[in-house]
């Protein structure tokens, strides 16, 4: 199981760094694939390595001087992100709660793959 988790994020990190999209994108669906986890874990995994791989980002930019913060934009879209992560985490629970086992709300298939 631990092997398909740092593969599954090793793969969507690269994926997500070629093409400038995030990891999560990826995470999220492939783990509910797999069935191994509940939702919530998936979902706190995938925060992580979204988070971690933003972190890397960010440092990377500021030692090669890329880096330009303009405090005026930045600042707004980190506050909105924030409000828009919560409000989905809220909105993800009320959705979860409507079905009698909380993993119906994330996509479960009976054998890997098998969803497309």
């Amino acid at each position: 199981m631990i092997f398909h988790i740092a593969a599954t994020a090793f793969f969507a990190s690269t994926i997500g760094a070629i093409c400038g999209i995030g990891g999560g994108v990826i995470i999220k669906p492939v783990m509910d694939a797999f069935g191994v986890m509940d939702v919530s874990v998936i979902n706190f995994l995938s925060g992580c390595t979204v988070l971690s791989m933003t972190c890397y980002s960010v440092i990377k930019a500021k030692r090669a001087g890329d880096s330009q913060i303009e405090f005026a934009i930045d600042t707004p879209l980190a506050i909105g992100a924030a409000i828009g992560g919560l409000a989905g985490k809220e909105l993800f629970g009320v959705v979860a709660k409507l079905f009698d086992n909380p993993n119906t709300a994330g996509v479960r298939c009976r054998r890997a793959f098998c969803c497309w």
